[in-house]
């Protein structure tokens, strides 16, 4: 099935676990391999706390959640990872992206 990247913006992201970790901001795609690299993803606050992930009133906190760990997208994207081992996916920065 094919989704335009338009309907994922904004989807809610809930994990293994079904608990609630923030909003798709984008999806990023490694352009060597012609494929989606990851989701990134503004985490919730609770989220972001149990990360330790840098936010501040110019830059929100963003995290990337490898391709591999998503398990379905409907009308919300669910990934493998639960909650409790959010501490593993990669904080990210806007400024890293191309």
């Amino acid at each position: 099935m094919r989704i335009n990247d338009q309907k994922i913006h904004g989807k809610h992201v809930i994990s293994a676990d079904g608990v609630v970790i923030g909003t798709v901001e984008a999806i990023l795609f490694d352009s060597q391999e012609l494929r989606v690299d990851c989701i990134t993803v503004k985490p919730r606050k609770e989220i972001t706390e149990q990360l330790g992930v840098a936010r501040s009133m110019f830059h929100k906190a963003i995290v990337e959640i490898p391709a591999r760990d998503v398990q379905s997208v409907s009308d919300t994207i669910v990934v493998r990872t639960s909650s409790q081992r959010m501490p593993e996916v990669k904080a990210a920065s806007m400024d890293d992206w191309v």
